[in-house]
């Protein structure tokens, strides 16, 4: 199977163009979400009892956070800030 892959300028100029029509707030949220929403079924499993999201201050940091602000809502989760958000 071949996966095409970009290269760095490729993948800024589509990321560029992508915000052109979507705003990056919520491409943001929307790169989160599907995060959550792929850790949540195997959180409280055997191989999974625990998630740590560290979220630094550019562009992926916002990701980061809306990954952390989704695990929250649910009660097999933990979520605990160490600094500030700057959002």
């Amino acid at each position: 199977m071949h996966i095409p892959i970009l290269t760095v300028p490729q993948t800024r100029e589509s990321e560029q163009l992508t915000m052109q029509t979507i705003p990056s707030t919520e491409l943001m949220e929307r790169a989160g979400t599907a995060c959550a929403e792929a850790i949540l079924p195997h959180l409280g499993q055997e191989r999974i009892s625990c998630v740590y999201v560290f979220c630094g201050t550019g562009n992926n940091g916002g990701d980061g956070i809306v990954v952390a602000r989704r695990l929250v809502t649910d009660p097999r989760a933990g979520v605990d800030q160490i600094g500030r958000a700057h959002v």
